[in-house]
């Protein structure tokens, strides 16, 4: 399917919708250049290919940052796309952080609609000027200056520090008699040597930073107060606006000075004041840079915005509809009495060996009829061994990793297999095992609550999805969508 290169810093199909709720319209500027003597006088053919070649100027000098940032559009809302990087912050943002790549069915389609949903939600959101509600707002700025710092931390310490191949075999040298094993501490050295190296480059940099801006600590202040002193002399400073310390304009008062104090800690005034002002230091720093003006990170300031939109939205307009009565608790309880069992408890015996061979001989001494409570007591290494391997009653998270779905398929008096618990070997008996049961509805009330809550969530956000999509223009682009998955997959 042809796209269109645009302006706005990616490549996606036309913006019929957004450009007709903008007002703008296509006066076809190429052919429409002013001039006194009026339109080209010279031949056709000539005209033609001057055209084309302005044509593609004009394309290449407006398209070129869009090329160079280039994303894949898998759908538009309302001439607003919806790209793969949306999808990756959106999978971020939401903790879903599994590798799609190695699922083993992914269904991108199915997530790309309920990222057109989150749009059309956020697009609402934003139509009713939640845009400019000040928790929003400052949220946004909170953000932009979270990254800026990490940015500049990057540019300054880490990309200025250096572990060469002399300096880690030097160090070796120091510590290690033999070159043997140089190959397997290697990493772990360059780790070392880098972390001093980047808290060295950090003091160096904090202290051109102080030089750089104007910082100023009222010492006369600093010493009179006795953050660590009595009850009554912190609440003497407790409502204190006098200026502690200041750094470029920002300041520290009495009262704030106050707060970052914990009374259980032996906490040291200068120590305080100098953390602060090493803080104050870097975000001054990291917002005079303005990294937000570079392309990538506007888009990752759009995604992040979009988020705090759509949570706003369901804050402020669907949380408030939503009641829950003591009757619908218990309904739900009675309906969806699978959700709420109780754990259910395994009671099992275990022979913990260092070796697979030692392991494997005791499997089949007990296979032949052997006592299991015996060899666990003779050969077992785990601290149940005195009571011939007896742990008792757990659940099954308290199993081992590797054991936990295999304990399922064993019957009361079986034995598992050998398992491999990497620094040692385990065989595990089953020796009882509860049987599933429904928890009490007190127990549970809480989690009942939470379930209904989000049913009925769910069900109020996708009533208000379908009439926006009533209104709206939606384009879904499966042959890229399914491009994408293949990417993934592949």
């Amino acid at each position: 399917m042809p796209v269109s290169v645009t302006c706005s810093g990616y490549v996606g199909k036309p913006n019929d919708v957004a450009d007709r709720r903008n007002g703008h319209h296509d006066h076809n500027r190429i052919t429409k250049q002013s001039g006194r003597n009026g339109p080209c006088h010279l031949n056709g053919l000539t005209c033609l290919l001057l055209f084309t070649v302005y044509c593609l100027l004009f394309t290449i000098l407006c398209g070129c940052a869009s090329i160079r940032e280039k994303e894949l559009v898998l759908a538009v809302i309302d001439g607003e796309p919806v790209t793969e990087g949306d999808i990756k912050y959106a999978l971020t943002i939401s903790h879903r952080r599994e590798d799609l790549s190695s699922a083993g069915k992914l269904d991108l389609s199915g997530y790309v609609k309920r990222m057109v949903d989150d749009r059309l939600i956020i697009n609402e959101a934003r139509n009713a000027g939640m845009d400019k509600y000040p928790e929003v707002q400052q949220a946004v700025q909170a953000y932009i200056l979270r990254e800026s710092v990490v940015r500049l931390h990057d540019e300054e310490i880490v990309k200025k520090v250096d572990v060469t191949e002399e300096e880690i075999k030097e160090h070796y040298k120091k510590i290690y008699a033999s070159t043997e094993e140089f190959d397997r501490v290697k990493r772990r050295i360059e780790r070392k040597i880098r972390k001093q190296k980047e808290k060295d480059r950090s003091d160096e940099y904090l202290k051109y930073l102080r030089e750089k801006y104007h910082v100023k600590i009222d010492r006369e202040l600093l010493e009179a107060i006795d953050p660590n002193g009595v009850e009554e002399e912190r609440r003497k400073w407790a409502n204190d606006k006098t200026v502690v310390a200041s750094v470029n304009g920002s300041v520290l008062t009495a009262i704030d000075f106050i707060s970052m104090f914990k009374p259980s800690q032996a906490n040291v005034k200068e120590d305080v004041v100098n953390a602060w002002i090493e803080r104050k230091l870097v975000d001054h720093e990291a917002v005079n840079r303005h990294y937000e003006n570079d392309p990538d990170f506007k888009k990752m300031i759009g995604r992040y915005e979009n988020q705090l939109l759509k949570n706003t939205f369901i804050k402020r307009v669907i949380i408030p509809q939503i009641s829950i009565t003591e009757e619908a608790l218990n309904e739900y309880y009675l309906n969806n009495q699978k959700d709420f069992m109780k754990p259910r408890l395994y009671r099992i015996q275990q022979i913990t060996v260092k070796t697979m061979d030692e392991a494997m001989e005791i499997l089949n001494s007990v296979r032949d009829g052997a006592d299991f409570s015996w060899l666990a007591k003779r050969y077992s290494s785990d601290s149940a061994s005195s009571r011939g391997g007896d742990v008792g009653w757990v659940t099954k998270k308290e199993l081992p990793l590797q054991f936990r779905e295999g304990i399922d398929d064993l019957k009361i008096a079986d034995i598992s297999p050998v398992i491999d618990l990497e620094s040692s070997y385990r065989i595990i008996k089953l020796t009882g095992r509860t049987e599933d049961e429904v928890e009490e509805f007190d127990k549970v009330k809480d989690a009942v609550s939470r379930a209904l809550f989000n049913e009925k969530l769910d069900s109020l956000l996708e009533k208000y999805v379908n009439e926006l999509k009533k209104e709206a223009e939606i384009k879904i682009y499966n042959e890229e969508i399914k491009s994408l998955e293949e990417k993934l997959q592949g």
